[in-house]
This record gives C-alpha cells, sequence and structure tokens, in this order.
C-alpha cells in the first residue's frame, strides 16, 4: 500500500516555519538573542540544562495536532542546527498509552508521522522502544535518523518519593549490548561520559549512549515535565535541544516557587483550529438542576445528532456515530445519594431502555474500551461512562456530548473529558450544522457559574486563550438542531380537512428533533414550511409519516424540489 499523503494545516506550517526561523537565528546569533528577536519576549535559561541549550515551546490547544508537528520538527532540527543527516532523537510522552499509541504510528511506514521522517531521512530511519534502545546495534544509532521513544519517568533514576527506581536505573547500568559502541572513541568524547569506577573507560550504558549523541528531545505534553527531577533527568543526556509540545505550557516565572516558565515560540489559536475544522466548534452548554432531566436532555440530543448523521452518510458517504462521555460522581460510603456510574448505567439500561452493549464504562478496574476500536462501524458503543477521566490517549472524534452529573468543581475536573468532544471527525466541515459543534449538559443550578469553569477549563487545561474561550462556550436553550443560514421553503396550499390538519400536526410532534425542527404546519393557511435543504432521506421520512394523507405528499415532493433547486 502506498504511503499516505498528509498535508499540514496552515498553523502547523506557521509554527514549524518559525521554529526553522528560531533555529537558524540560533546558529548565527546564539539562543537568546534568536528567541528574544523573534518573539519580543525574554528567554529563561533552565537549571540544570547546559546554557546556551535551545529549549522552547510550540504551543497547541488540544485538538491541533501536536504529534504529526513533532514528527516533522525532527528533520527541521537535524537540517537546520544539529546539521547532521543521522540524529539522535529522544521522544518523551507523557503515558504508556500514548507512548504505545505513537511508536506504532512512527513504525507504520504507511502512517503520516513516519512519512513525515521518511521525507526528510529516507528509509535511514529507526524506531526504537527503551528495551529496544537498551540493545540498540551501532548502525542503528549511526546509519540515519534514530528515534528512541519512551517515558520521562521510565528514564529517572529516583521516583518522586526520593527511592530508587530499578526500572531507570536500567538507563544507567552498564549493558554488554553496548559495548560496540564505545569503541574507538576520542578522549574528548570520552570526558562528557561517566566512566567505570576507578577506570577511565566510559561505563556502556543507555544513558551514556545517548550523551555520546547529543540528542533532540522531545517532551510532549512538557506541562508534565517542569520539575527539578525532570530537569536534572534531561540534563544527564546531555541534549543538543530541547522542545517541548503542550497545550498548557507553564507560564509563571517565579524561581522562589521553583517555577520555570516555558519559551513560547508560537501559539495557535482556537480560531486557527476551527478554521482547519479541527474541532468542533462551539460548545453549547445546557444545565438544569436535577441531574435525570440533564440526562433526559443529553439523550434527546444524541438521538437527534444519530438522525443528522444520518442525513450526513446520505450526502457524503461519512460514517458518523456521535456518542455521550457521561461524568458520574466518585463513590462515597457516607453519602448513598451520589450518581456514581454504576447507579448511572442502571438508570439508562432499566430507565431509558438502552441496550448494555451500548455502554461502555471506564473508569477504576472497569476498563470497558480497552482493545476496543470505537470508530469501527461494527462497534455498538454509543455511551462512555467516566468518573474522572477516560484512558490516557483516548481520542474519539465521535464523541459530540458530554453529560456531566458530578461537581464541576474545578477547570481540571472539566478538562479531563470537555476536550474529549472538540475533535473534528475526519478533519473536515460536516453540511449538517449540527454536527460541526459540540454539547455539554451538566447537572447544575447556575448556568453562568458553569460556563465560567468549562471557560476555564478550557484555558487553564486545554490551552485555549482566554479571548477565544468567551466565544466557544455559548448557552443552549434548548434541543433544537438547525442547518445554519438555511433558507425557508413554503409549499402551495394543501387540499386537507381540518380533521386532516390535526392528524398533520400530532404526526409532526412524532418526528426526530431533527426533522421536527425544519417543519411547520400553518393550520390557518394548510401549507407545509420547510428550513433548508430537505434530503431524500426526510423526503421518504415525512411521506412515511405522513401516509393516508395522500393530498400532503405532493406539497412534501414540492418542498424537497424548491430546497434542492430542482425542477418539478
Amino acid at each position: 500500500m502506498a504511503a499516505l499523503n498528509f498535508e499540514l494545516k496552515h498553523y502547523q506550517s506557521a509554527a514549524l516555519e518559525r521554529y526553522e526561523e528560531f533555529l537558524k537565528e540560533c546558529a548565527k546569533i546564539g539562543v537568546t538573542q534568536a528567541y528574544e528577536g523573534l518573539t519580543g519576549g525574554d528567554y529563561r535559561e533552565v537549571p540544570a540544562i547546559a546554557d546556551g541549550t535551545p529549549y522552547v515551546c510550540l504551543r497547541i490547544p488540544t485538538g491541533g495536532g501536536k504529534t504529526i508537528m513533532a514528527a516533522h520538527s525532527i528533520g527541521i532540527s537535524a537540517k537546520h542546527y544539529l546539521l547532521v543527516p543521522n540524529p539522535m532523537v529522544l521522544w518523551l510522552t507523557p503515558t504508556n498509552t500514548i507512548l504505545e499509541q505513537t511508536i506504532t504510528a512512527l513504525k507504520d511506514v504507511n502512517h503520516p508521522y513516519r512519512v513525515a521522517l521518511e521525507k526528510q531521512f529516507g528509509q535511514n530511519v529507526s524506531v526504537l522502544s527503551k528495551q529496544e534502545a537498551l540493545t540498540m546495534t551501532r548502525p542503528d544509532a549511526e546509519g540515519g535518523a534514530c528515534v528512541i521513544v519512551t517515558t520521562l519517568q521510565s528514564f529517572r533514576r529516583t521516583k518522586a518519593d526520593g527511592e530508587v527506581d530499578p526500572e531507570g536505573l536500567k538507563v544507567y547500568q552498564r549493558s554488554g549490548q553496548l559495548m560496540e559502541h564505545f569503541s574507538g572513541l576520542t578522549d574528548d568524547q570520552i570526558s562528557s561520559l561517566e566512566l567505570v569506577e576507578g577506570t577511565g573507560k566510559p561505563v556502556s550504558s543507555l544513558a551514556n549512549l545517548l550523551r555520546l549523541h547529543r540528542p533532540m528531545v522531545i517532551v510532549d505534553e512538557a506541562h508534565n515535565a517542569r520539575t527539578d527531577l525532570s530537569f536534572d533527568t534531561l540534563a544527564a543526556f546531555n541534549p543538543s535541544l530541547i522542545l517541548e509540545l503542550t497545550a498548557t505550557p507553564e507560564l509563571e516565572h517565579d524561581t522562589d516557587k521553583n517555577k520555570i516558565a516555558s519559551n513560547i515560540l508560537y501559539s495557535v489559536s482556537a480560531a486557527e483550529l476551527k478554521a482547519e475544522s479541527m474541532i468542533k466548534m462551539p460548545i453549547k452548554l445546557t444545565t438544569d438542576p436535577n441531574w435525570e432531566v440533564t440526562v433526559g436532555a443529553a439523550l434527546d440530543l444524541q438521538e437527534a445528532l444519530e438522525k443528522e448523521a444520518m442525513l450526513e452518510r446520505a450526502q457524503t458517504g461519512e460514517y458518523i456515530r456521535p456518542i455521550i462521555l457521561f461524568q458520574a460522581q466518585n463513590k462515597n460510603q457516607e453519602d448513598d445519594t451520589r450518581i456514581t456510574f454504576d447507579k448511572l448505567k442502571a438508570y439508562l439500561t432499566n430507565d431509558k431502555g438502552i441496550a448494555e452493549e451500548q455502554i461502555a464504562i471506564q473508569t477504576g478496574g472497569i476498563k470497558d474500551l480497552d482493545g476496543i476500536e470505537i470508530t469501527d462501524e461494527k462497534c455498538p458503543i454509543k455511551y462512555v461512562i467516566t468518573v474522572q477521566q477516560l484512558k490516557e490517549g483516548w481520542d474519539c472524534p465521535f464523541a459530540y456530548v458530554l453529560c456531566s452529573v458530578a461537581e464541576q468543581t474545578s477547570p481540571t475536573a472539566v478538562e479531563q473529558i470537555m476536550g474529549r468532544v472538540l475533535r473534528m471527525p475526519k478533519v473536515k466541515l460536516k453540511q449538517r450544522e449540527a454536527l460541526n459543534e459540540a454539547y455539554a449538559f451538566v447537572a447544575s443550578p447556575n448556568f453562568s457559574e458553569t460556563a465560567n469553569k468549562l471557560r476555564d477549563g478550557l484555558v487553564k487545561r486545554a490551552g485555549y486563550d482566554p479571548v477565544d474561550v468567551s466565544k466557544m462556550v455559548q448557552q443552549q436553550k434548548d434541543l433544537t438542531i438547525t442547518g445554519g443560514g438555511d433558507a425557508e421553503y413554503i409549499s402551495d396550499q394543501i387540499d386537507v380537512s381540518d380533521d386532516e390538519s390535526e392528524v398533520i400536526e400530532k404526526r409532526i410532534e412524532d418526528l426526530p428533533p431533527s426533522v421536527k425542527s425544519r417543519l411547520k404546519y400553518e393550520a390557518g393557511d394548510k401549507k407545509l414550511r420547510y428550513v433548508g435543504s430537505m434530503t431524500k432521506q426526510t423526503r421518504t421520512l415525512l411521506n412515511m409519516a405522513f401516509s393516508g394523507i395522500s393530498a400532503i405528499d405532493e406539497a412534501v415532493d414540492s418542498l424537497f424540489a424548491k430546497s434542492n433547486n430542482y425542477t418539478p
């Protein structure tokens, strides 16, 4: 199978162009002047990292595609700063789940991440896990680009509590399989390495191997790696440059509090993501103090979105299965009134008649999503229940609705799930306007307070600008779904009796919300009005709904023709 083509979005190209310009300037005038000249801000050196080492950040909000940018950054770094055809790269992910996803993609020759590497280095690319790196050959290390994907935690000698970490120690311990890398070294090369005690010989460790090659370090979700322990760990590998990619860089700079602000080289806005169809926007928020009402409203909205998804598929062929993410409350033995995940599931199955196979629970010891390809058409899951967060790295563009019966007490609690409903399926604007937006239903008596917490979470945890989020969260006063900016079409007068008019009005009330919101019957003048372009599926649905009232078929067909500019 031929490799996939992947064209960068405009904002991704702009961010990488800024990064390239920065590296070029670094080579000419140094890191500090290059950064301050491009940004107008102060460049801040980082503790433990050698002065003069470029350490900068690209700020990309949730849903912006950080990983593809990281893949492209390697070629840019090798060409314009490292000046080598075979860079050593240490790619650090925040969790093991994201680690597995990243390394699988980078090893797949048909994946856009791998294509980005091969664009610069051809097939001379080695992608290794930490375990594979502990036994890497010299040709792997020197023959081309060598990318080691791991977590920062797995490279630490000690844990956060100061205890020795046996797994992290492996990086620093002698390995007979790495001995070939340390033959024929110059005195200058050896001087930067850790030596076997009492000798002048370097320890044949992975840590020393990295020091020898002075790797480029990529730090994904870099806000998780701003502690002294993290800086010390990075410094141990003598990096040539460090690139952070995160939605939420550290903004506060106060050395007395051990706060070191990231050197933000480029920031991407929500407007840029929306313009490139990367995210669903705005987020329509509905609140109600009654949790059952909140859940019911979310279910109604999901049903309406399903209808829209069916119409979208009829128009474009794209398959979408709108999913609700339910946030339940934590268990508390002293409070049996809390709406825990098991109570919520029981309510959905017993009171709402939802099949168990359509519900997945992802919390505590229950991991129903593990091993599930949720975007597969054969997957039945439409409802996911969690408490605080979904498993790391779980990204599902089909997630359209957040429904929370939990207390929204912090921005963190909101973002952990809110960010999951922002990604746009296929990164492409949909024909049905309702499928371009995200939805939140929160059991709360106060809309303004809830909206502010959502906005706060989007700023502090998802990386969006305060100016952006003021427009991102909007009140949804009812469940009406209509096409944006669509015209209204009116039929000729329908020859029906008053009794038939009453039947028509009743049958309209029984229509799906996505159709009912577009259709109106005026009993006074006996005319149908329809908003937007009527699809063939809607026409068939209406013909079936009004079966037995033959006079209305002509009116429906007329509206179908008018709304699609067809000649009847």
